[in-house]
């Protein structure tokens, strides 16, 4: 696959995409759903063909008190 990503990183990639689907009622769980989840609620998506990388920004701003850190 790709490099291994370090334990800290995961657990708080984890962390955040679980909260990212645990906020939406009627997701189904299909492929399709969450792909259209995950780039609606990225705060940054870009994709950078030379790389062929598809890299997506999550603002982990879990609370609405705690500022947007991208805008």
């Amino acid at each position: 696959m790709g490099r291994p990503i370090p334990v800290a990183d995961k657990a708080v990639a984890e962390s955040a995409l679980i909260s990212v689907l645990e906020n939406v009622a009627d997701l189904d769980f299909t492929a399709d759903a969450i792909a259209a989840e995950l780039v609606r609620t990225a705060s940054k998506v870009r994709f950078q063909p030379s790389t062929r990388q598809l890299v997506m920004t999550f603002d982990l701003a879990f609370s609405a008190a705690e500022p947007r850190t991208t805008e």
